[in-house]
């Protein structure tokens, strides 16, 4: 890592945006205004092409703190499709390029969207206007980055539905005593730790392999966060009790988001599915494939 945190800066932006913008109740609008003037659209993109030229592994920290408050904008989108830019030989527009499955595309922005053929990606950038113009990538290239960016969303979810629920613990009494006190209660919060922990380093993990190897990135850090969502909402909840879903507690908000980002370009399932087609075939050559792909991701 270099003597500058980028990363570390990034998250502080993200951090001091979101408590500027009202946290609680977050607008989607503004929340992609601000996006925009700090340049987050840009950041994978070329500096050549007019962005900033930073790494995926700057990217982590600021997408984790993202997902800390289930900030509805959609950066993980924006970034993606900016880096797609790159890999797909489009010139980039002087406007944000979202990679979109469908959902709604901010107002001024330029919508990727990206078809599997039989051996490659075919992105689709579409202007405002209405034109289009089509490149093709790597098969299965859009689907893995923008699933290990979104796996990046989950674990800061994951983190802060931890720590909510650790001061929760520590704070509410029940029968003369905190809850943490509890051994259930304190069972429940080390469960939802460890799936937090492990959420983080697959993604981690997901980052450091991703330009080297997107699929297997995508099968690490999709695969477990999303498999992590299940378990730790529900021990969110339980310690929580009936406060964790009203409406001014965060939450619910925290859990929804991870609902919905769990079956973004795959889920647990998915990428298990492509896990086991990578490993299957090998047969003999299981445990060579398996060291050469650990090597892989020890690489520095």
């Amino acid at each position: 890592m270099s003597e500058l945190d980028i990363g570390g800066l990034l998250a502080d932006q993200i951090r001091r945006l979101m408590e500027e913008a009202a946290p609680d109740r977050p607008d989607r609008d503004a929340l992609w205004s601000r996006l925009l003037e700090l340049g987050f659209d840009r950041a994978l993109i070329r500096e050549s092409s007019g962005g900033q030229g930073l790494e995926w592994s700057d990217l982590v920290a600021p997408l984790v703190a993202w997902g800390g408050y289930a900030a509805p904008a959609p950066l993980a989108e924006a970034l993606v499709g900016g880096w797609l830019l790159d890999q797909a030989g489009f010139s980039a527009p002087d406007a944000p390029v979202i990679l979109t499955g469908g959902d709604t595309v901010p107002q001024g922005a330029w919508a990727l969207t990206s078809r599997r053929l039989d051996d490659a990606d075919l992105l689709s950038l579409t202007a405002p206007s209405g034109g289009a113009e089509h490149r093709t990538v790597a098969s299965g290239l859009a689907e893995a980055a923008l699933a290990v960016a979104t796996a990046a969303q989950i674990a800061g979810a994951l983190q802060r539905s931890l720590e909510l629920s650790v001061d929760h613990a520590s704070t509410r009494t029940q029968f003369g005593r905190p809850l943490g006190k509890f051994q259930a209660v304190q069972r429940l919060a080390a469960e939802l730790g460890l799936e937090a922990t492990a959420a983080r380093a697959a993604v981690d993990l997901g980052f450091h392999l991703l330009p080297r190897d997107p699929t297997l990135a995508a099968c690490i850090a999709k695969g477990r966060t999303s498999l992590a969502v299940r378990v730790g909402t529900a021990c969110a909840h339980q310690i929580h009790g009936a406060i964790g879903v009203t409406e001014e507690y965060p939450l619910h908000r925290l859990t929804m988001a991870m609902w919905g980002w769990r079956d973004v370009a795959g889920g647990e399932a998915a990428w298990g599915d492509a896990l086991a087609r990578r490993y299957l075939p090998t047969a003999g050559r299981l445990w060579p494939t398996l060291v050469a792909d650990w090597d892989l991701g020890a690489a520095a």
